[in-house]
């Protein structure tokens, strides 16, 4: 098989196989979109009639006891039940209305994003079931869900960091070899002005020695009978074993192994990519959302890593694209950095190890001059 030929099977046999984790997640993801917005949506529209009713109720009878005008006290008490009814609905006894009171409707889209936060654990929590069907689906879905996204971003993680690396090297050996490039040539140009003409020494640029003119004639090798050297009608037919050359790998970087790209990864470069991404994508997600620069900002640092407090929502679908691609970009920079702190805590391990030595030491040399005294 030619070289290409090999090239073309590796890249097949790393391809593939990512492209079909990948649409298996997306396939779950859509799956689960539709089976949730199913079984989740008419129970909110029940839901929805529910705390209509209830709340129409509450108006009715605020107006018959304001209308009677006979008890304020009255009044002001079902004023204050509605409204903690409305902010604190996981607190009454319809607690189910939290989807409800923050107008979330269990749309495909919704779903999606719902089944998306859920298995990559950022859980805002602006979608819950409601039912005790979605409620078990939930626990089985994420059960599932979970792993295949550890999965699939630790495996693009992995490919994004080394390719990150790969183009990071190619850019410090460009700006190496210019370096090196521009001081052999102010080297030279000092040489020259410092070299001392050949006529000076009266060798008229000839080698004293003669070892530059000194010519091997074939004729004159004395070859005994034990060497593999036959020669007849001059040096024509002249047959000696071929010396085995050596071949070393001079650093092409598609012989370089993927783990050592990995272990001399600067240590600026990580937090340079997570905070250029949210950096530079929040004005545009802010435009999309209607969000200032401060808030579109705050959502995507916590929505990258996975903390998800569920104040801020986004409303259109591509805040599902832009969160998942923040996953992508901080599963990269552990890729990166992973190693670092593992070397860190190693460190801090032994440096602590050595304090408690010295301790021990300290405490054993005290004991025995106590007792030696």
């Amino acid at each position: 098989m030619t070289v290409n030929g090999k090239s073309c099977c590796r890249a097949v046999g790393r391809v593939v196989p990512r492209l079909i984790l990948i649409l298996a997640y997306i396939f779950y993801l859509l799956f689960g979109g539709l089976v949730f917005s199913m079984i989740e949506g008419p129970r909110y529209n029940q839901l929805v009639a529910e705390e209509a009713s209830n709340v129409k109720m509450a108006k009715e009878m605020l107006i018959e006891a304001y209308g009677n005008n006979t008890n304020m006290d009255e009044v002001i008490v079902r004023l204050k039940t509605l409204v903690y009814a409305i902010e604190h609905p996981g607190e009454m006894e319809s607690y189910h209305n939290k989807t409800v009171v923050l107008g979330e409707e269990w749309t495909f889209g919704n779903a999606m994003l719902f089944c998306m936060t859920t298995i990559s654990t950022i859980g805002y929590g602006h979608l819950v079931p409601h039912t005790f069907v979605g409620t078990f689906l939930c626990i089985v879905y994420s059960s599932i869900g979970i792993p295949l996204t550890i999965l699939l971003l630790a495996d693009l993680g992995r490919l994004s960091a080394i390719s990150i690396m790969k183009t990071f090297n190619k850019l410090a050996k460009k700006c190496c070899r210019c370096g090196k490039k521009r001081g052999l040539e102010r080297r030279n140009s000092i040489r020259r002005r410092s070299q001392i003409p050949p006529e000076a020494d009266g060798s008229g640029g000839m080698e004293s020695d003669g070892e530059n003119n000194r010519e091997l004639d074939l004729t004159e090798v004395n070859i005994s009978p034990d060497d593999e050297v036959h020669r007849s009608n001059g040096a024509d037919n002249l047959h000696v074993d071929e010396p085995v050359v050596e071949v070393v790998n001079c650093g092409h970087e598609g012989e370089i192994d993927d783990d050592e790209l990995l272990n001399d990864v600067p240590i600026f470069l990580p937090p340079i990519i997570f905070w250029s991404y949210i950096v530079f994508t929040a004005p545009g997600f802010g435009m999309i959302e209607g969000w200032s620069f401060p808030t579109s900002l705050y959502f995507l640092y916590i929505s990258v890593t996975t903390i998800g407090f569920g104040d801020i929502v986004p409303r259109s679908s591509i805040g599902l694209v832009f969160a998942w691609t923040g996953l992508l970009v901080t599963s990269t920079c552990v890729a990166l950095s992973y190693r670092k702190i593992i070397k860190v805590a190693s460190w801090v391990v032994d440096f602590l190890d050595s304090l408690v030595s010295r301790e021990r030491i300290r405490q054993r040399d005290a004991r025995y001059s106590n007792i030696a005294i």
